[in-house]
């Protein structure tokens, strides 16, 4: 299964005046994902029926990823986004 390319947002740290490119983990990825969309962890942990902790350990890369989790992941954050 192929990846999605890192992802490029703007960091919510400086105020948008860097560019975050990437992260280590998947998990990493996915929370980037998570805030660029202004969702909170509790919402898509809702969507995906799972613990906002388990989501949030997975977010941390204290939690593996599997493949199953980071699509429908990406599946709530677009349905809930739009």
């Amino acid at each position: 299964m192929d990846r999605p390319l890192p992802i490029k947002v703007r960091c919510p740290t400086c105020r948008g005046k860097a560019w975050i490119i990437s992260r280590r983990t998947e998990g990493g990825r996915l929370r980037l994902v998570r805030q660029n969309a202004r969702l909170t962890i509790k919402t898509i942990a809702r969507a995906l029926g799972v613990t906002p902790s388990y989501l949030c350990m997975v977010e941390h890369g204290r939690r593996a990823v599997t493949d199953g989790l980071f699509d429908d992941y990406l599946k709530a954050v677009q349905e809930l986004e739009g």
